[in-house]
């Protein structure tokens, strides 16, 4: 993609309302984390067998060496020892897309219960799932609250959570794995020189994949999930071209910071909060089921719904140009509100289209 010319641009007309959160390389830390082979292959078999799906599952495993998240923590995590030895699968109950993976919650209750009385000293260590599908490298915003919100839950038994990313194919073993800290903000990222992949016997994956197979997640002899009805729209993220565009994209737009990703009838979509020459309003950027064929659309609308406008990208690669372009044509039509209009007069609605 060519940049878009920044000239012109006046950013005070328009700030993203929310935390505001940029994506940065986070800072690397030291901690031996030793993942056993049998979690590496279990992990790439479900993303071999869902290319167009995110797939993940909760770690388990054993942690040698006593840590704080208080003063001297990176001593303290450089000391620590953490071994991965299986993981939960996301259940029967599972949903998942392209854009996102959510676990059934209650079979892994059910089933950390069960494995723990076999071997009551293991722990959850963490969470790994994929990007495979769409090819973005960093965690989330959502990701970043799902690890934050459970490192500090008060039921969690360690100072800190990991948090495994598979990028590609390449699964674990090529992934990037981060950690989490109780009352730290953000996440830190694992050097990989402080990453193994180890074997030898693993009994606790062989139990646990007995006892899964019997509460009917992962290792159940039955069909996998259904076709998403929306994956037709969504089998462009899963080219080439497509994760391309996602990864171009994500930069540009986490960059304003609060905007989240979800799928709506068929449909990728961006949304964040937008403020604009001092009207709040709601920002949506959507690739559409036709995508690339058919260019992204950005709608503005004040959150009263008294302004708004909808801009039909005019080519697939001018896409940050088009969506600056909608902002600026939004302040302008609440500039020209403001000037013209009486206070009380009803609202005023416009919609711009270059496709």
């Amino acid at each position: 993609m060519t940049p878009s010319p920044s000239s012109g641009r006046d950013p005070a007309r328009w700030r993203l309302i929310g935390q505001g959160r940029r994506q940065s390389r986070p800072r690397t830390v030291r901690l031996q984390l030793d993942v056993h082979e049998r979690v590496v292959t279990q992990a790439l078999e479900e993303i071999k067998a869902n290319p167009t799906i995110e797939v993940g599952g909760k770690f388990l495993g054993y942690v040698e060496g006593a840590f704080s998240a208080g003063n001297g923590w990176v001593a303290g995590l450089a000391n620590l020892r953490v071994t991965v030895v299986a993981y939960m699968d996301a259940g029967p109950g599972k949903r998942r897309s392209a854009v996102y993976h959510y676990s059934d919650t209650d079979y892994q209750f059910r089933l950390f219960q069960e494995i723990i009385r076999d071997y009551p000293d293991l722990l959850f260590l963490g969470i790994w799932h994929s990007h495979h599908p769409n090819g973005l490298d960093v965690l989330s915003d959502g990701d970043t609250d799902t690890g934050s919100t459970t490192v500090n839950n008060p039921g969690h038994e360690q100072d800190f959570l990991l948090s495994s990313l598979a990028v590609d194919m390449g699964g674990l073993r090529e992934g990037r794995h981060f950690v989490f800290l109780r009352g730290h903000q953000g996440f830190l990222e694992i050097d990989p020189s402080s990453v193994r992949i180890v074997g030898g016997p693993n009994p606790v994956a062989d139990r646990l994949a007995e006892i899964a197979q019997r509460l009917g997640g992962l290792h159940a002899e039955r069909p996998e999930d259904p076709v998403d009805q929306q994956s037709a729209g969504t089998a462009w993220m899963t080219t080439s071209e497509g994760k391309a565009v996602l990864a171009e994209d994500r930069v540009w737009l986490t960059e304003l910071g609060g905007m989240r990703s979800f799928l709506r009838s068929g449909s990728l979509v961006w949304r964040g909060g937008v403020e604009v020459a001092g009207i709040p309003a709601e920002c949506e950027y959507t690739y559409p089921a036709g995508f690339p064929n058919k260019p992204p659309v950005v709608d503005v609308r004040s959150r009263d719904g008294g302004h708004a406008v909808r801009f039909t990208l005019p080519a697939v690669s001018r896409r940050r140009e088009g969506f600056e372009h909608a902002l600026e044509a939004f302040a302008a039509l609440v500039r020209t509100a403001h000037a013209e209009q009486p206070a009380n007069d009803g609202p005023a609605d416009q919609s711009i289209s270059d496709g």
